[in-house]
């Protein structure tokens, strides 16, 4: 009988773990976190014009391309930087293991996935 009641106790657990995953970022999302990056907005700043390209796509993370696009403001490639779309967290480049972070970045990554787990709850009204 406890043996019983220790596996019924086990499967509600690991049912509990099976549930739906958490909010998950779109492309929306991430262009928003990425053109909010400390170095695009500095960019912006000296009017420039950065945009973004995106590049390949994981279940978890988004990796995209920052280009600046305005002749008199420098051109070219501004950086690589990947979105992790289970938290939020904005690296530059595919090989730091550096977040970015910036009060900014840590407001609008809370308001993004409170708005993702919203959706998720009351099913996607986008």
């Amino acid at each position: 009988m406890a043996c019983c009641f220790y596996c019924a106790a086990m499967l509600s657990n690991v049912a509990a773990f099976a549930q739906k995953p958490g909010p998950r970022l779109d492309r929306d999302d991430v262009w928003l976190l990425v053109m909010n990056t400390p170095l695009v907005l500095e960019v912006e700043a000296r009017e420039g014009c950065p945009g973004i390209e995106f590049d390949a796509e994981t279940p978890d993370r988004m990796y995209v391309l920052v280009r600046n696009t305005c002749p008199k403001a420098g051109n070219g490639t501004m950086g690589s930087y990947v979105v992790d779309l289970r938290d939020g967290r904005v690296w530059f480049d595919m090989e730091s293991d550096m977040a970015i972070d910036s009060d900014r970045l840590r407001r609008l990554t809370k308001i993004l996935l409170s708005r993702q787990e919203l959706r998720r709850q009351c099913g996607d009204q986008k």
